[in-house]
């Protein structure tokens, strides 16, 4: 009963790694929002609340390991573990409600740009509040029953789901060569010639009957989605990544 009882690795698996993968990851969520929104009360409003939460993790994780017994540890640990699993949660609720925001605001009314942004928001609910629950779970769980350790369950897995929406944040960036963009490209060109040799016909024939000559130019440029997201325009009307867009009349 005694080895039963023994806290043996778990101060480290669960509180020191979960508080380091955790807060590199709201990290890097705290400086997207500071690229999307400039202003930088928000973004450290984030980072504030992951080093607290990671630096009260790392206290909890030794103070478990000084403790040495399992079933001692959530009564005598409780104060520390509350401030590490709630400031776990309330940082992720902060950075999901955030990235929306600031994603949504950020739409121009261009089709490239709003279909990116449409992704990232998707990427965002999908990742964002994924932690969040899981984070809100692990605390319910520890307030709700204080003398047993069912909150160990949400805590154990919530530093992979941490570490794999970093990943598929990371991956949604990669662009398929010969992919869907390549055929909208194609397609883009193909609508665009045929548009200008229409109106080019059409111009042809009414400078025939007499009228004025009439010169049109269309021209396209390319677009690039692979968009930074620090360059995505914000309510301001800030810089864009995603191309130049110049309008010329002859």
């Amino acid at each position: 009963m005694i080895e039963l009882d023994a806290v043996g690795w778990l101060w480290f698996s669960v509180p020191v790694l979960g508080s380091v993968i955790s807060c590199t990851s709201q990290l890097f969520y705290a400086w997207r929002i500071y690229m999307l929104s400039e202003r930088i009360w928000m973004s450290g409003i984030v980072a504030f609340l992951a080093l607290v939460q990671c630096g009260f993790g790392f206290y909890s994780g030794i103070f478990s390991h000084i403790i040495g017994e399992f079933s001692q540890v959530q009564s005598r640990a409780f104060r520390t573990t509350i401030v590490w699993l709630g400031g776990t949660a309330l940082c992720d609720v902060i950075l999901a409600g955030s990235m929306i925001y600031y994603l949504h605001k950020s739409q121009t009314g261009f089709r490239a740009t709003t279909t990116l942004l449409s992704k990232f928001i998707r990427i965002t609910i999908e990742t964002g509040l994924t932690c969040a629950t899981f984070a809100i779970l692990d605390l319910a769980l520890f307030l709700a029953f204080e003398n047993n350790n069912y909150h160990l369950a949400p805590s154990i897995a919530l530093s992979k789901i941490y570490a794999n929406s970093l990943l598929v944040v990371f991956n949604a960036r990669v662009r398929i060569v010969g992919g869907r963009n390549a055929m909208d490209t194609s397609v883009t060109a193909a609508t665009l010639s045929t548009t200008s040799n229409t109106v080019t016909s059409r111009l042809n024939q009414a400078s025939r009957k007499g009228g004025a000559p009439i010169s049109v130019s269309i021209s396209q440029s390319q677009i690039n989605d692979d968009v930074e997201m620090g360059s995505l325009p914000n309510g301001d009307g800030a810089k864009y990544a995603t191309g130049d867009f110049k309008a010329q009349a002859y």
